[in-house]
């Protein structure tokens, strides 16, 4: 099964986990369990996005179902314990982040990036 990146958005904010996984909920996101390959995405976002990111030492990543099953990555960066100060969203479906962001923004998240990518970047980050 092959599976393509269709959007990335990178936020700053300053909140603990348990409010961040709050809102995400509030937005129709649900929590699944996160399957192993789909985290060497990070590292391929970070490589090409990573003056975006900043220092990300400590992070935790989820995987999120939205409406209709469409799947979002998330990565948390931490900093003292709990607190979030960057999200990495990575969507696997077209059409999807723009509607999270704009939701985001409305609850105080400040967007850094948000990064819809055309089918010759799929190409280039899922032949890795």
């Amino acid at each position: 099964m092959h599976i393509q990146i269709y959007g990335i958005a990178i936020f700053t904010i300053n909140r603990d986990l348990d409010v961040v996984i709050f809102d995400l909920e509030n937005l129709g996101l649900r929590i699944v369990d996160m399957y192993e390959k789909y985290s060497t995405y990070f590292s391929k976002i970070r490589e090409e996005f990573g003056k975006y990111i900043g220092d990300c030492t400590y992070y935790r990543d989820y995987m999120f179902k939205y409406r209709n099953g469409k799947l979002i990555l998330a990565r948390f960066c931490l900093e003292n314990g709990n607190k979030v100060n960057k999200i990495i969203l990575i969507s696997l479906y077209p059409s999807t982040l723009r509607n999270i962001c704009k939701k985001l923004e409305k609850f105080g998240w400040k967007r850094e990036l948000l990064f819809e990518i055309r089918k010759a970047m799929r190409k280039s980050l899922s032949n890795t």
